[in-house]
C-alpha cells in the first residue's frame, strides 16, 4: 500500500506500508514492513508484524479507513 496523502484512521496491511513524502498519516499503522520517506508525516503507533499474523487477524473481519484529503 503506497500512501502520499492524508489519512486520518488505522491501516493494517499484510506486506508493506509506504508513506510518501506528501504523506499525512494520523492513526495506528500494522503491517509487516513500514517505509517512510523523508518530509511525510506519521502521528500514531506502529506495529510491526510477520506477513502471516496480519493475514490471519484479517479473516472474518471488515477494516474501515476514514480518509480525507486535505485542501491545498
Amino acid at each position: 500500500m503506497v500512501l502520499g496523502g492524508r489519512i486520518d484512521g488505522n491501516i493494517e496491511a499484510a506486506e508493506i506500508v509506504e508513506l510518501r513524502d506528501k504523506a499525512q498519516v494520523t492513526g495506528e499503522i500494522c503491517t509487516a514492513k513500514l517505509t517512510v520517506s523523508e518530509g511525510a508525516l506519521f502521528d500514531g503507533q506502529a506495529s510491526m508484524k510477520k506477513r502471516k499474523e496480519t493475514l490471519e487477524s484479517q479473516e472474518g473481519k471488515v477494516k474501515s479507513l476514514s480518509a480525507s484529503r486535505s485542501a491545498s
